[in-house]
């Protein structure tokens, strides 16, 4: 592709600049002069290139973990987003930024309809392969955008959505064509996959493959891809979500109970050191499952304890 105009190359450094230092003020008035760039796809590109994705969803994230952004600035960033999932080369991005995730929070909690309208707007472009452009970007990422999706609880949110009275038609009609997608691939997904998609999307909420039942008849699952999904739900037990880490607790201790030798690897990735942390927890099913975890994990013949 030809060099961006040198202008160009540098108000997109300037943008990036500000972007990094990250202060509430500086961020309100430079998102609107990057809601402009972001409409022409020259300058699009530029800015996504320069990792423009990942600076976009660290504030967007930054909101989620108590980062100060009003709805204005929200919307204009979500905006933002979604112009760039136009971008077949950018997908990629949207995959190492961790998108799925932040776009999902946004969906459920955004209380201004128009942050809604883009948040869903840009799942359901991530649902549609390489928007039809043959030969560029990077192709079935859009299958693992609806794993997470589905990982992240989508599902039931977009249920949800179906019953309430919207003012904007497009909402109704993303919302609808977003249904269509997640209902036909959930339907393809394994109990484990879905258990693997949640612990990818990093939050979990109690449910079916939260059970010993689960854990019985899926511990041998964990041995894929070199236990990665372990070394993941170790990584939730320093989730900021209580819930997410009470889960994370509980299936290790499980998981730790039902696989030969659970209980050494557990030890060897650190899990038992961190869940030990836990058990003073101020909150009480954080420490009480914390405890149990621990309880499973020292002793060999559990179900003989209660």
């Amino acid at each position: 592709p030809p060099s961006p105009p040198p202008p160009l190359t540098h108000l997109v450094s300037h943008i990036i600049g500000l972007l990094q230092s990250g202060s509430p003020t500086t961020l309100s008035t430079v998102v609107p002069t990057l809601g402009v760039l972001v409409k022409s796809e020259l300058g699009r590109e530029e800015f996504g290139r320069n990792g423009g994705v990942g600076y976009v969803a660290r504030h967007l994230r930054g909101k989620g973990e108590g980062e100060k952004i009003g709805a204005q600035t929200t919307y204009e960033l979500g905006f933002c987003l979604w112009t760039m999932t136009y971008s077949p080369l950018l997908r990629s991005d949207f995959q190492s930024s961790d998108c799925i995730p932040i776009l999902c929070s946004l969906v459920t909690s955004a209380q201004r309809e128009k942050v809604v309208r883009v948040a869903v707007a840009s799942l359901v472009n991530l649902t549609k392969g390489n928007m039809g452009i043959e030969g560029e970007g990077e192709v079935g990422l859009e299958k693992q955008f609806i794993e997470s999706m589905i990982g992240c609880g989508l599902l039931k949110t977009v249920k949800n959505m179906m019953e309430r009275q919207w003012a904007d038609p497009d909402i109704v009609a993303d919302v609808t064509l977003l249904n269509k997608v997640l209902v036909e691939n959930y339907k393809d997904f394994s109990t484990w996959d879905k258990y693997q998609a949640e612990v990818k999307s990093g939050r979990m909420e109690w449910g079916v493959t939260h059970t010993e039942k689960f854990w019985r008849e899926n511990a041998r699952n964990m041995e894929g891809d070199d236990f990665q999904t372990l070394k993941l739900l170790v990584s939730l037990l320093s989730s900021p979500d209580d819930e997410t880490v009470s889960i994370a607790a509980y299936d290790m201790g499980e998981w730790a109970r039902f696989y030969p030798n659970g209980r050494s690897l557990v030890k060897k990735l650190g899990g038992k050191d961190v869940v030990m942390g836990l058990i003073d927890s101020e909150n009480p099913e954080v420490a009480r499952n914390a405890l149990q975890c621990v309880s499973k994990v020292m002793v060999t013949n559990w179900e003989f304890v209660h």
